[in-house]
């Protein structure tokens, strides 16, 4: 009968005109694996899934903790620096974090694009001492550079990366890539927690 040649996007009518319509018999609409959490987004001509937007990790809450307490090995080049949160904030999806009793190590990211920012507070036993930092997916340093000095004004110059990962997984974290004066991690007192933090922004 004609009444039953209507159709929406690819979906047809049954015998008694009556139309189900799932949301990718859509002309425009290429939805791949969709999964909790994820919005539709208009680019190019299509609606597509993707994730929700300001998805987010957050480590840093500030605290009082004496580096001392984290398993980090060494404050010499080269070391991985740790980031103190007792209740830290991920709303990324498919992120986890490596942390021992509560300081973070590393965070793992899935497919995306990525900014990452820290700032770390390390201690210094001498006024010339400094450290320059920088982010890293896997092996490779990314970014801008970021650099803490002997002062508490000294604190604050971030290093940033951009990062985008385009299959599997990439292991995101801090180096230290030069080390001048720093304090054992045994001497590093509570600046290190009270200063630093670790931000991931899926864009």
């Amino acid at each position: 009968m004609s009444h039953n040649n209507l159709k929406i996007g690819s979906a047809l009518p049954d015998a008694s005109s009556s139309i189900a319509v799932n949301i990718e018999d859509l002309n425009d609409v290429s939805v791949t694996s969709p999964s909790e959490n994820q919005v539709l987004r208009y680019l190019n001509g299509t609606w597509s899934n993707t994730n929700l937007p300001f998805e987010s990790i957050f480590i840093g809450e500030g605290a009082s903790q004496d580096y001392s307490t984290s398993s980090a090995s060494s404050t010499s080049s080269g070391a991985v620096v740790e980031f103190y949160d007792s209740s830290l904030i991920n709303t990324i999806t498919d992120a986890s974090v490596t942390q021992t009793s509560d300081w973070v190590q590393s965070i793992t990211l899935g497919v995306g694009e990525y900014v990452v920012s820290a700032v770390i507070g390390l201690t210094f036993s001498s006024s010339s001492g400094q450290a320059l930092f920088r982010i890293y997916q896997d092996a490779s340093a990314v970014g801008s550079q970021g650099i803490v000095g002997y002062d508490s004004q000294d604190v604050g110059s971030r290093a940033e990366a951009r990062i985008s990962i385009t299959s599997g997984t990439a292991t995101i974290s801090v180096k230290l890539t030069s080390s001048t004066s720093a304090n054992s991690v045994a001497s590093q007192g509570n600046r290190h927690a009270e200063r630093s933090f670790l931000e991931v922004r899926r864009i």
